[in-house]
């Protein structure tokens, strides 16, 4: 097969930060080593590129399938004909990335770890933020259980009252 329009750097493929988990399309079929790797063996890597909504961003490879499944995937901060030193090397396919600079291009560079020929691993990949932290994290700032929402946790009880005087709603009942 012809090596894919992201065989290298300059022709990278944009991908959107998203919060939906909208996957782009991505192959090593075809393609061929545009540069010494992080780990594995990097002679079939293609390119993607985004540009940083936040200081931390997800990067994911899943649905992966094909004769090669083991994928690694490096980032690179830089232009094309400068990229530098990896800002991280993954062998799992999903990676937090830290200190980005807002608004600043970073690149993804995907291959496989095999050095096996007529490879067709295929894959989808997205970047994302990262969920919010939680904001229930302090009793001042904690949610009601009696929404109306199904809530599960695990409780325990050591057989207790509650102190009187407080309105405990839903839970009709001391110690519940």
């Amino acid at each position: 097969p012809s090596a894919p329009s992201n065989n290298n750097c300059a022709g990278a493929v944009t991908l959107p930060v998203n919060t939906t988990c909208s996957y782009t399309s991505g192959t090593t079929d075809g393609a061929t080593q545009s540069q010494s790797g992080c780990a594995g063996n990097a002679d079939d890597d293609v390119w993607y590129k985004f540009v940083a909504v936040a200081t931390t961003q997800l990067v994911n490879l899943v649905n992966v399938s094909g004769n090669a499944i083991d994928l690694y995937h490096s980032v690179y901060a830089g232009t094309p004909s400068s990229l530098g030193t990896p800002i991280i090397c993954s062998d799992p396919n999903l990676s937090t990335l830290t200190g980005l600079t807002v608004g600043a291009t970073y690149y993804i560079r995907v291959y496989t770890a095999t050095a096996s020929t007529g490879r067709n691993t295929t894959f989808n990949i997205f970047v994302a933020s990262p969920a919010p932290p939680p904001t229930n994290v302090t009793c001042a700032t904690m949610q009601p259980i009696c929404s109306g929402s199904p809530i599960a946790f695990v409780a325990a009880s050591s057989g207790g009252s509650a102190e009187a005087g407080n309105n405990y709603d839903c839970l009709s009942t001391t110690p519940n």
